[in-house]
């Protein structure tokens, strides 16, 4: 009765928001029985796949989804920013490995934060100050931020947040080479 989404309440059919998907590691894709590296699915089917003992990267940018070398036992989901914190309802995330490749920001930390609370096991990739310093050239302008320093972030990571909210840092996640 707490459902606000009308066909969601009432069980009804309704357009699902559908997930990008890539195996890094083609041995994976056939054994899965998967014919295509990559694919689209909807929440509650990507739910349903057995996927066991596989090293799984979430990225908001599509563009890092589409690029991401080869990676042993990988596989790569998102493309969809904000919205990473839907796949809550995935089962199979909570006995996986996971690595979360979002924007270097306040924006990109938050998320990360949200995830953890979630899927605890979540760790960052090129999000902390060391990977800052080294792209310094390509950050952006970020967003004048006061909110309060998320909950569940590595110390590394947290003094990052505090660079970024500070000076109005943005490090887009795709401007990365």
């Amino acid at each position: 009765s707490g459902e606000e989404h009308f066909a969601r309440r009432y069980g009804f059919r309704y357009a699902e928001h559908h997930w990008l998907v890539r195996f890094l590691d083609p041995y994976l894709q056939e054994l899965s029985g998967f014919p295509y590296s990559e694919f689209s699915i909807p929440l509650s089917t990507l739910g349903s796949l057995p996927f066991h003992d596989v090293d799984v990267i979430i990225v908001e940018n599509k563009v890092n989804l589409l690029t991401l070398p080869p990676h042993e036992s990988g596989i790569v989901l998102g493309g969809v920013g904000r919205a990473a914190t839907e796949l809550r309802q995935v089962d199979w995330l909570r006995s996986n490995a996971i690595t979360y490749w979002g924007d270097l920001d306040v924006e990109g930390l938050q998320i990360l934060s949200a995830w953890r609370v979630i899927f605890p096991q979540t760790r960052s990739l090129l999000m902390d100050i060391d990977s800052l310093e080294q792209f310094m050239s390509l950050k952006g302008v970020g967003r004048n931020s006061k909110l309060p320093m998320p909950p569940h972030l590595t110390m590394a990571e947290q003094i990052a947040y505090l660079r970024f909210s500070g000076e109005h840092i943005r490090l887009e996640q795709e401007r990365i080479p």
